[in-house]
């Protein structure tokens, strides 16, 4: 195979994200022999791996956590709850609640596991929530009077701290103690991609693509054609400029193409990467600035994606603060998400009319989930309740009465005397 199909080979090879691709070649006809070393703290200089956990931690900090308290009338926001303050505003004093939420979850993705640990006073009261870096913290399993328990070893801290007072949001795990990081699961990808970024970036500093060539009739030897060309890449390539010059009876002609074959091939290899990383996350292509952005396609992307990415990570935050933190059997706290997904003014409005029609929601809860103020006096309290349903136990009575109502209309109306 000569050099040049190597370099520009078929659209099938650079597809194959699972080897080394079109990278492995450009490096080795190069000679270069250089690849990105994948860990999960340098991917995330990769573009498209910080744009997808950029849209995850944003997405998640548009919604406020909030304490639900369940009485027996239904469920009521708590804002007076004890430990309200640490878990929704301010729960270490040098960041807020969502910088927090943001750090766990960016760690979660980037190496499978997002501490923080909960800091109590002499007494056991919670005081705040503060955030460890996952490479501080080892989790470890130690078995006590028979009796397996979850501990971690924090560096910088003499003894272990039990999992009571350690927020841990795992990613997937095989032994349920440490999370796995995906990012190296799918290192090869992750690679492929830092390569193509990096040949890129260096073909586009250096020149190094076919730009066009040089052709004649005129017999030339093997030396004096390597000194033709090189002459002529001096100063066609220099970034200084300068005026190009060819022996008699030689012409330059430049590739009659809108990319070289380098940069096609490249671009198209950056597209599968971005696809690849991108699903590595679950995140779509038209949240990145990557994809078809057609409102009612995009609509319905962005809606998957609260579903099937971050409302699984809030279950995680949830199921941890609220085993740990909030620990009241009447108490919970709650990350909701209804707010966030995206319908059509015309789909939302009619929404709101079964809802009020209904009876199940009235005028001022409506206009609280469109951000309106309730309507003064008071006179969006009121629920309204359709004349045409009715409890069924009740419903042969209803119609008793009905058809009773009818009869003596009928007697009423009767003039014949008889």
């Amino acid at each position: 195979m000569s050099i040049f199909n190597r370099i520009f080979g078929s659209k099938q090879q650079v597809r194959t994200t699972e080897s080394l691709g079109l990278i492995s070649l450009l490096n080795q006809s190069r000679g270069t022999g250089k690849f990105v070393a994948v860990t999960s703290k340098k991917s995330i200089s990769l573009g498209v791996v910080f744009e997808c956990i950029d849209v995850i931690s944003r997405t998640l900090s548009l919604v406020n956590p909030k304490i639900i308290e369940l009485r027996d009338n239904g469920k009521f926001i708590d804002n007076k709850y004890k430990y309200n303050k640490i878990l929704t505003k301010q729960p270490y004093p040098l960041y807020n609640s969502t910088k927090l939420y943001e750090k766990l979850i960016c760690d979660y993705l980037l190496f499978g596991n997002g501490y923080a640990r909960i800091l109590r006073n002499n007494i056991g009261t919670i005081t705040g929530l503060k955030y460890i870096e996952p490479s501080m913290v080892e989790p470890q399993i130690i078995e006590i009077d028979g009796i397996e328990e979850h501990w971690y070893k924090i560096e910088g801290v003499n003894s272990l701290v039990n999992q009571k007072d350690m927020i841990h949001v795992m990613d997937f795990s095989f032994d349920g103690i440490k999370g796995i990081s995906r990012i190296m699961t799918k290192k090869h990808t992750i690679g492929n991609a830092g390569n193509i970024q990096s040949y890129a970036m260096d073909m586009y500093e250096n020149g190094a693509y076919i730009s066009g060539y040089i052709y004649g009739d005129a017999t030339i030897n093997k030396d004096a054609l390597n000194y033709l060309r090189q002459k002529f890449e001096e100063l066609y390539t220099s970034k200084t400029g300068g005026i190009a010059a060819l022996p008699s009876g030689f012409k330059y002609e430049p590739l009659k193409y809108n990319l070289p074959f380098a940069d096609a091939q490249i671009i198209e290899a950056q597209k599968f990467a971005v696809e690849d990383i991108a699903r590595i996350f679950g995140v779509p292509l038209s949240l990145i600035g990557r994809g078809d952005s057609a409102d009612n396609k995009a609509d319905r992307e962005y809606n998957t994606f609260l579903s099937n990415v971050i409302a699984p990570i809030t279950i995680l935050l949830e199921n941890e603060i609220n085993r740990k933190v909030v620990t009241e059997d009447n108490k919970y706290l709650k990350f909701e998400l209804k707010g966030l997904f995206r319908t059509d003014m015309l789909v939302r409005y009619q929404a709101h009319q079964i809802a009020i029609n209904a009876g199940f929601m009235n005028k001022d809860e409506v206009r609280n989930v469109e951000n309106m103020n309730p309507i003064p006096g008071g006179l969006g309290e009121t629920y309204y309740q359709p004349l045409n349903t009715i409890p069924l136990q009740k419903a042969e009575d209803y119609f008793d009465s009905i058809i009773d109502n009818d009869k003596s209309k009928e007697v009423n109306n009767d003039n014949t005397g008889i």
